[in-house]
């Protein structure tokens, strides 16, 4: 497991908080879906309680994903390795508004916008609704991801295109 301290404050960058169902859906149609977590020109970030809750679903993962335990774990080390784990010390001080926000039915959540107010996330990818239900940090869902990187590629291909022709 790679913990990283400290976040990356460049105006130039990025910071996105994924949630476990965007790690799950992509461990359950691995390789597929290992793209869904290599977004254009994103630093991607989670709590450490990301690495509890998948774990906690290793089973069910295995399950869907029709594969054995030693490949999960091949697997989540391999989808480990495009985030930055974020230690809870780093981003309690935020889990207090961060509950408040989402309400007492969502605890596991607050630790996902705790996080995304300490790394000052541009917003939280997830496709849990639950998250629209706050209003102190955007969410976007992986519709929405993709097409933001779609707009981002096609900008940077004519930006690119006519530095190239001049």
């Amino acid at each position: 497991m790679r913990v990283l301290k400290g976040t990356c404050r460049n105006n130039n960058v990025k910071n996105v908080v994924v949630d476990a169902n965007i790690f799950i859906s992509t461990l359950i149609s691995f390789p597929t879906n290992l793209r869904i977590l290599r977004p254009f020109r994103y630093n991607l970030y989670a709590p450490s309680k990301l690495i509890e809750e998948i774990r906690n679903n290793k089973i069910m993962i295995c399950e869907k994903a029709r594969c054995e335990p030693r490949d999960f774990d091949n697997n989540f080390n391999a989808v480990l390795k495009l985030v930055r784990i974020i230690e809870y010390t780093e981003y309690k001080k935020y889990l207090e508004r961060a509950a408040q926000a989402l309400g007492p039915e969502h605890p596991a959540d607050a630790h996902y916008l705790a996080c995304a107010l300490h790394v000052k996330a541009l917003f939280i990818w997830t496709n849990d609704k639950d998250f629209s239900r706050q209003a102190i940090m955007p969410a976007k869902n992986t519709k929405q991801v993709f097409i933001r990187i779609k707009i981002f590629k096609y900008l940077d291909y004519w930006i690119s295109r006519g530095i190239r022709e001049r």
